[in-house]
């Protein structure tokens, strides 16, 4: 017998055809296959990788698909037998502390726990459009086995005190439990913090409190968000009216509640104080509705590496608005996976929803939309990149073949008199190639700096994660093909004395 991991992928349809997806990993016994001959060679090996993993995926003309709810139910289970995580030595490290109440005395019974801080270790993880879906689930694997060794326990004593010993020099992250408490570490900070260090944790007695959640209407809400402020910090309880009490530690809150599809519902705010020996009323929250609009961006197909944003504009005028005559009110990050953006709480009159490909530049797309009551539903649809707007980037190694991890492209232009730099938005097509905007000073620039932009020598910089820094020259405002082929890579030993944070650098 041989025990494996089993990669669960629990998938349910989202929006614009995308999809939802979560794992869940299982360790189970099963028999041990039959050695296989090694392929001669590399590529060999991975043509004998992708067929067995091809025979291992269901046939999809030989079934009908499954509906949402099938899959939701079943998942999609592969075994993951040989995701081997990197190998990390036991260490001499340890993490110890004191756990107590707020009047200091100590809290026996607590449950410490040690993880590693949320970093790959050198597994790595590629967005490509032609993933192979057994090593993608192999390498979340990998990090979920390292993690796992790396996992440790324990209780704290009599006189609150706990360690945990035998951790290896890297960044860790630290939790407290105990039911009817909520934990504050001491002195702020309990993540990606390097072993030997002291870690104390404060104590807070929760309380019960009864809230109540009603529609408009005055019926009782299903499900509910509560917006819990305390000092500068927001944290969402949820809320259900099978489940409607929340616990609070000791302290002043500003209590509010949200519900809806889109939160379209809220209520006014709450003060609400938490203190020994104080009995707490019950609360009811009464929801109003909320203005808004509501969006999706639909992607291009073809274009990975995507970073794109979308502003809400307030037209001055009920006339159809240009982008000067709006005031900006924000902007939000779109990219693959993240594509929802959503204004609320805006008043009655005419918004201009804009979308870039960038956080700066030109925008792509306008959408006006009316806003009078309730929430405004819209898609938004960013256009793919054209020749006729954008230069195209090829980069080779030093042996001919096509680079796909270049992540950074920065330009400067520069004239005798005046200078100008940044970062552009690399778009990776399906070909290999790299695409960015040939004119991208257009609105950031007034005529006067677009005059200098159009006679300044332009100089880009691209970084490849493997292969290091590249620069050349290039042309501003005409659409260009440029082909770049990289020097072989170069290691450089560094030794860093006393440096000991565990923690991730970064050399200049």
């Amino acid at each position: 017998m041989q025990r494996v991991l089993v990669a669960i992928l629990l998938v349910a349809a989202g929006g614009a055809g995308g999809f939802l997806a979560a794992l869940r990993f299982v360790e189970k016994d099963v028999a041990a296959p039959i050695p296989e001959a090694a392929p001669a060679d590399g590529r060999a090996q991975r043509e004998a990788s992708t067929a067995r993993n091809e025979a291992a995926l269901p046939n999809e003309s030989s079934a009908p698909a499954p509906s949402e709810a099938d899959v939701a139910d079943s998942g999609a289970t592969i075994v993951i037998r040989d995701a081997i995580p990197p190998t990390v030595p036991l260490g001499a490290g340890r993490f110890h502390g004191v756990v107590a109440t707020t009047s200091g005395a100590p809290l026996a019974g607590v449950r410490i726990r040690v993880l590693p801080s949320n970093h790959n270790h050198g597994i790595e993880f590629h967005e490509e459009f032609d993933v192979d879906v057994r090593e993608y689930l192999e390498s979340f694997a990998q990090l979920y086995r390292w993690k796992r060794s790396l996992f440790r326990e324990t209780v704290t004593d009599a006189s609150g005190r706990y360690e945990l010993r035998d951790l290896p020099a890297m960044g860790f992250s630290l939790t407290a439990s105990l039911d009817g408490f909520r934990f504050d570490a001491e002195r702020g900070r309990n993540y990606n913090l390097a072993p030997d260090a002291e870690v104390d944790f404060i104590a807070k007695p929760v309380v019960a409190v009864s809230v109540a959640v009603r529609l408009p209407t005055g019926e009782m809400a299903s499900e509910a968000n509560i917006l819990c402020t305390e000092g500068n910090n927001t944290t969402y309880l949820p809320w259900s009216a099978s489940k409607r009490t929340i616990t609070l530690a000791h302290g002043t809150y500003a209590l509010s509640a949200a519900a809806g599809k889109f939160q379209e519902f809220k209520s006014d705010a709450e003060t609400v104080v938490i203190g020994e020996d104080q009995d707490v009323p019950d609360l009811e929250f009464k929801l109003q509705g909320r203005n808004g609009i509501r969006g999706v961006v639909v992607l291009p197909k073809d274009e990975d590496g995507i970073n794109a944003s979308v502003a809400c504009n307030k037209a001055a005028d009920s006339t159809s608005p240009n982008r000067r005559g709006m005031d900006h009110e924000s902007r939000q990050h779109i990219s693959r996976g993240a594509q929802h953006f959503s204004y609320l709480d805006l008043e009655p009159g005419t918004y201009r929803i804009d979308l870039y490909r960038s956080y700066n530049g030109p925008a792509v797309s306008s959408t006006v939309v009316e806003v009078d009551s309730g929430v405004k539903e819209i898609e938004v649809t960013l256009p793919p990149r054209t020749r006729a707007e954008s230069s195209v980037l090829w980069a080779y190694d030093n042996h001919g073949e096509l680079i796909d991890d270049i992540h950074s492209l920065q330009y400067s232009l520069r004239s005798a008199g005046n200078n100008h730099g940044g970062g552009l938005e690399l778009t990776r097509k399906k070909d290999g190639s790299y695409w960015f905007t040939a004119q991208f000073v257009e609105e950031e620039f007034d005529e006067v700096e677009k005059s200098f932009a159009e006679d300044a020598v332009l100089t880009l910089t691209i970084q490849s994660r493997a292969h290091g820094q590249k620069q050349f020259s290039a042309t501003y405002g005409k659409p260009q093909e440029y082909t770049v082929t990289f020097s072989p890579p170069a290691t450089l030993a560094v030794l860093v004395s006393g440096y000991s944070s565990g923690v991730n650098a970064n050399f200049s």
